[in-house]
């Protein structure tokens, strides 16, 4: 399976049944990621059997985290811009991707963190996004680990692609595809944060 790099991100696109997704490493700091998982534990979250989550319910899919995590949004809005214009070759103008002559943009419409518990899976997930972006805050080498899954049935070693966890890797994975976070090794809580970002007319 060949592997492209684009430089301007440090990020390693992969095609994978068939459309790409990419991973790199989100450029903050130790004490950056020390100042949102201090915010995290701040909030509110819904408690599953899994772990907690920040899932935003609200009819019209707006965000609205706490300072550091809206800060975080936008950093990872750019990283996944950057992305799919060296990618797929698109020109771009501003905040613009141009795609047949039509501008668009993309827009985090959802952002939320995950709490793991250990041994527990992440269930399976399908959002009609155009790309879903997962951070790791705090994980192991013997952490969680984000997988996706082919719709379409086949042998099993061609329907499945694993990434082993990192602190501040980001995974970007096409809205289309199914997703789902294993059970980790270690005994900790790993924490990520999932953001949903569409793909929306400019407007002028």
């Amino acid at each position: 399976m060949s592997m492209k790099i684009n430089t301007a991100t440090s990020l390693i696109s992969e095609p994978l049944f068939p459309k790409y997704t990419m991973t790199g490493k989100i450029e903050v700091t130790d004490e950056h990621v020390e100042h949102i998982l201090s915010e995290i534990q701040s909030i509110s979250l819904h408690k599953y059997n899994w772990g907690l989550s920040g899932w935003n319910e609200d009819n019209y899919e707006t965000w609205n985290m706490t300072p550091m995590l809206q800060k975080f949004a936008h950093l990872i809005l750019h990283q996944v811009y950057d992305g799919v214009v060296s990618q797929y070759g698109l020109q771009s103008t501003g905040s613009s991707i141009i795609i047949d002559g039509k501008r668009f943009t993309l827009d985090v419409r959802r952002c939320f963190p995950l709490v793991l518990n250990p041994g527990h899976d992440y269930p399976y997930n399908l959002h009609p996004s155009a790309f879903i972006s997962i951070v790791w805050l705090k994980t192991s080498p013997e952490g969680h680990k984000v997988y996706c899954r082919n719709s379409v049935r086949g042998p099993l070693d061609s329907n499945m692609r694993f990434w082993y966890p990192e602190p501040k890797q980001n995974i970007i994975i096409p809205g289309s595809q199914q997703w789902g976070i294993s059970s980790g090794n270690d005994n900790s809580r790993n924490v990520a944060v999932v953001s949903h970002i569409k793909m929306i007319p400019a407007k002028f």
